[in-house]
């Protein structure tokens, strides 16, 4: 997989859990000229899942799928330009850092558990400088030796 921003550039670094999943169905029949040979017609559809931190309009993600050999008219891999069309920017209150883990599985077979979640967040935090956590049960304790914002934002239903 390669990434490039919108000036076509290749990026390294800054862009981050950018989570989709690309749907590809094939079906499967006769060629309209010849009916001893078989063509495949393919729809292709990708589905955002989690739009992550730091991509904006134009960043282009390159995906090539190695197991689907024949792909292309020269039979290499399949190859898939998947290129950001929208953004959108949040604001944040952060003065230490922004905690927020890698985002959870989207499947129904892999279980999501708070200790995954609660992992996630102590593994970045005990990695700022002054800081460090424990976990209690469902929570998380934070010690710092200096002055901490936290933000809770509380969706009420």
């Amino acid at each position: 997989m390669s990434v490039k921003n919108s000036s076509n550039q290749a990026v390294t670094s800054g862009k981050s859990n950018l989570t989709f999943r690309l749907n590809i169905l094939g079906q499967q029949g006769t060629s309209p000229t010849n009916n001893e040979k078989f063509r495949c017609s393919y729809q292709r559809e990708v589905v955002l899942l989690h739009g992550g931190e730091g991509w904006v309009t134009g960043d282009k993600v390159e995906v090539i799928l190695d197991s689907a050999q024949g792909g292309t008219s020269s039979g290499g891999d399949a190859t898939y330009e998947i290129t950001i069309e929208d953004h959108e920017t949040t604001q944040v209150n952060a003065n230490l850092a922004l905690l927020r883990p890698t985002p959870t599985p989207f499947d129904a077979d892999t279980a999501v558990t708070s200790d995954t979640v609660i992992g996630g967040i102590t593994a970045i935090a005990n990695g700022i400088s002054g800081v460090s956590t424990k976990v209690i049960g469902n929570g998380i304790y934070f010690l710092v030796t200096q002055l901490l914002l936290i933000l809770m934002l509380l969706k009420m239903t």
